[in-house]
């Protein structure tokens, strides 16, 4: 078998090598061609290798000089940022101070604002007429969005400038034209203001005295002087020198004696509440006077009363009982009568009957009570309301009028707790009077209650009798 397998192979050799022998000048022919093609190639490499050397240089240097340039343009870049970096930091800066400055400025503007409002209360009334619309302007102008700040800034100054010369011209001395109120009449005259004092006199004389804010006043209302000073108080206020009146208490003597209202006046600001706590005093003060009465006229049963009338009851005499027992008046008669006609009965059924009475007699002793005790309950809560609604009233009025005065706001509070007064000084005496009368009636009753129980335990019925 291997015989077979060499045999078949020296056969393919053989025929291999035909084909071989056969295509020889063939593949010369093909070599030499090639190899042509390559020397041409060659030369054609050799020629461009010359061309990119002799263009290399002027590249070369071209982009030496574009690197060069980008270098340059690199450094003018970094130059910019930096620049520009620094500007940042100068802006962010600038923003800050910027920043600032407007807080400062909002915090000057609070400040004038509060300067103004207190400029408001501080001012006399006969100098407020003149510049209250420029010092309302300056107050209202930081809730005015209409305006910008600098405009804002400039309504406030001027009611700073107002302070100032205010102030110089109080320094000196200063006399001005106006009116004042006295009573129900308006009257021209002049005023003289030093410090926080102003006078006023008419061409007179016969109208002089301290000027003052009045509530409910348009103008300054005239506290009389002494007949002594007010030629002098004439004298300085046309004038315009001689001796200024002086009042070490800065005027707050003459407005504490003004302020004291009457007893009408009172009233009349405690409103229909106050009517109302004083409608209620007043009747449970009556109706206390006429139960204290009619309780200070029931007696209790005496001691030997009692024993008199039990002694006859047992010895058989009701009928001498029944007069002794009508010798006591009001709830504890009745008791003792009713004792005395049912002594035979038996003592279970005597004590129901006298419990009975006894009963019957408390809600006659405390009939009228229960006003007086509704009238101290009732009479704070009723001065409460009045004080609520008198509150509410006094808030829309600042509202719509503001803060500005604070004497006009402790006005209308003080009136709105006015109520409150009422009800307290409804509520306390009707309270102890209320406690008081209870107390009476309970001593009564308990009377009552002793004079049942020891006739009870002093009877003698029919088998003791016997015994």
């Amino acid at each position: 078998m291997l015989t077979k397998y060499s045999t078949g192979l020296f056969l393919g050799l053989l025929l291999c090598s035909d084909i071989l022998f056969g295509q020889e000048g063939q593949f010369n022919n093909a070599v030499g061609k090639m190899q042509t093609k390559l020397d041409a190639a060659l030369k054609d490499l050799g020629q461009l290798q010359e061309t990119i050397g002799q263009e290399k240089v002027p590249l070369a240097k071209e982009l030496r000089s574009v690197e060069n340039s980008l270098q340059s343009k690199t450094k003018e870049y970094q130059k910019i940022q930096r620049d520009n970096e620094n500007s940042l930091v100068e802006l962010n800066s600038l923003k800050s101070r910027v920043k600032s400055h407007e807080e400062v400025l909002d915090y000057l503007g609070t400040l004038l604002t509060e300067y103004s409002r207190r400029l408001e209360t501080r001012l006399h009334i006969a100098e407020g007429i003149n510049v209250q619309d420029d010092i309302n302007a300056a107050i209202r102008s930081r809730e005015n969005d209409t305006l910008n700040r600098s405009e804002k800034l400039n309504l406030q100054f001027t009611a700073l400038e107002l302070g100032i010369a205010r102030m110089e011209e109080r320094l000196g001395g200063r006399v001005m034209e106006g009116e004042a109120s006295v009573g129900d009449k308006i009257i021209k005259g002049k005023f003289a203001f030093i410090g926080p004092i102003g006078l006023f006199s008419d061409e007179t004389g016969n109208n002089a005295g301290l000027a003052e804010l009045k509530l409910g006043s348009p103008v300054a209302t005239l506290l009389p002087a002494d007949s002594s000073v007010k030629a002098q108080i004439k004298s300085l206020t046309y004038s315009g020198a001689g001796e200024f009146p002086f009042d070490p208490t800065l005027g707050n003597a003459e407005k504490i004696q003004s302020a004291g209202d009457s007893t009408a006046e009172v009233i009349k600001k405690g409103g229909p509440v106050g009517y109302v706590i004083i409608a209620l005093g007043v009747f449970s003060l009556v109706v206390g006077i006429v139960k204290l009465v009619s309780i200070s006229k029931v007696k209790s049963c005496p001691a030997n009363v009692l024993q008199g009338v039990l002694n006859d009851v047992n010895q058989g005499e009701k009928d001498e009982a029944l007069a002794k027992a009508k010798t006591v008046t009001g709830p504890v008669s009745e008791l003792l009568m009713t004792a005395v006609r049912f002594s035979h009965v038996q003592k279970e059924y005597l004590e129901e009957l006298l419990f009975e009475k006894v009963v019957n007699a408390r809600p006659k002793m405390e009939k009228g009570l229960t006003v007086i005790t509704i009238t101290a309950a009732t009479a704070p809560l009723l001065g409460l309301l009045g004080t609520v609604t008198g509150m509410i009233n006094t808030f829309n009025m600042i509202a719509v009028f503001g803060t500005g005065d604070p004497r006009t706001l402790s006005g209308g509070i003080s009136e709105a707790l006015v109520t409150t007064m009422f009800g307290l000084v409804v509520a306390i005496p009707a309270l102890i009077l209320g406690a008081f009368l209870n107390r009476k009636v309970r001593g009564f009753i308990g009377g009552m209650e002793q004079t049942a129980v020891g006739f009870v335990n002093g009877i003698i019925v029919e088998s003791e009798k016997k015994s």
